[in-house]
């Protein structure tokens, strides 16, 4: 019962002073709630040296221990209840459930002395299922020639509209404070160099050649424009179907399988019996500019949060006993960052970067007895980002 009591305690001081730091911390139904996704949580546990031959099962309750408040530390549920006896005794219960998981941890350090036994240990808390977008800092993308299908019968003075929109749009996402756009719409997204450079490429030796490297993203939008009529009673209106697509390349040279596509429909003219009535109807040329222009923004801020939310992965390698991805802190990386790899016996590896450059990151895993040789070449997905 005291054990209980004194739980309850620390649970509430350790998250009393997390609310402060943290806005999105919420509780709901007894349920003390933080932010989804993954967080790296140290956390000490220690038990007591009853006598001299109980040192592994006091190591096994200091590690129950660690792994338990760590896992409070992630969130915690408080269930409380009195209970009544013959005797009209008042008795007072509480119980204290971790509401996050423990996916992955590692030991950093055990002291032992004469009466007690404490292990400090990292932990990977939460629910990797629950990360959701990325919220990648910064984003590398290069824009590529587009691609434009205007229809026969569009008027002469909407030909420019295409490029209008591409234009538009190379503006808005430049705009964009976590986005570093390169313009490259002169040259196909075919003779791009993808990954990592070839030094004996003659067009790269000579007259160079657009890059898309390991980390950034590459888009080519197609903007196509057709007419369209309905007929009512006496009265023909026609408009005009604006598509906007966008794919989305890696720098593998692979097509990402999710396109960001949007469909506008824009009222040009009224064809009436009264022709006073029809040249009325005629929607203004500035109008209609403005109109695109609303279209090209709407699908910027689209694409925009899609490139924000996409996870950030890439192929481990290995360099002598350490593992190494070529993407570093301008995509956003940092020390001590989260990353996990599937494949091997387990479901899922965890790693941590242990240092970081521009354009590459080393990591090691968390847990120490795995091989690092048998990791490499497995693709690895960095979590969430910090806000």
């Amino acid at each position: 019962m005291l054990r209980l009591i004194s739980i309850f305690f620390c649970v509430l001081f350790s998250l009393a002073g997390t609310s402060e730091l943290s806005a999105n911390t919420t509780v709901t139904n007894g349920v003390i709630q933080r932010d989804s996704g993954l967080r790296m949580i140290q956390s000490t546990g220690r038990a007591v040296l009853i006598e001299e031959g109980s040192v592994s099962e006091a190591r096994a309750m200091a590690l129950e221990d660690a792994l338990y408040y760590a896992a409070l530390k992630g969130g915690a549920k408080i269930d409380g209840y009195s209970a009544v006896d013959s005797q009209t005794a008042l008795s007072e219960t509480i119980i204290v459930r971790p509401t996050s998981e423990i996916l992955d941890y590692s030991i950093v350090s055990e002291i032992q002395d004469e009466t007690h036994y404490e292990i400090l240990i990292e932990a990977v808390v939460g629910d990797v299922e629950l990360s959701g977008c990325q919220n990648r800092p910064i984003s590398y993308l290069t824009l590529f020639k587009p691609e434009y299908k205007l229809a026969s019968d569009v008027p002469n003075w909407l030909s420019q509209s295409p490029a209008f929109i591409s234009r538009k749009l190379a503006v808005n996402l430049s705009n964009q404070n976590r986005l570093r756009v390169q313009d490259a719409r002169h040259t196909a997204a075919s003779h791009a160099q993808y990954g990592e450079r070839n030094l004996y490429d003659y067009r790269t030796l000579t007259s160079g050649r657009v890059e898309l490297k390991n980390g950034d993203i590459g888009i080519v939008t197609s903007v196509s424009i057709e007419m369209d009529s309905s007929r009512k009673m006496l009265s023909k209106t026609h408009f005009m179907d604006v598509t906007i697509e966008t794919r989305l390349i890696t720098a593998a040279g692979q097509p990402v399988a999710e396109k960001i596509e949007d469909n506008f429909r824009i009222r040009l003219s009224e064809d009436h019996l009264l022709r006073s009535v029809a040249v009325l109807s005629h929607e203004k040329r500035e109008v209609v500019a403005k109109l695109l222009a609303d279209a090209a923004d709407i699908h910027a801020a689209k694409l925009t949060e899609k490139l924000i939310c996409m996870p950030l992965r890439e192929t481990l390698k290995r360099n002598q006993q350490a593992l190494y991805v070529n993407v570093g802190a301008l995509q956003g990386i940092t020390r001590n960052h989260i990353a996990v790899a599937k494949g091997l016996d387990n479901p899922m590896t965890f790693l941590k970067v242990t240092s970081t450059d521009s354009r590459q990151a080393e990591l090691m895993p968390l847990d120490s007895r795995i091989d690092v040789a048998r990791l490499e070449g497995l693709e690895v997905t960095f979590l969430e980002f910090d806000q």
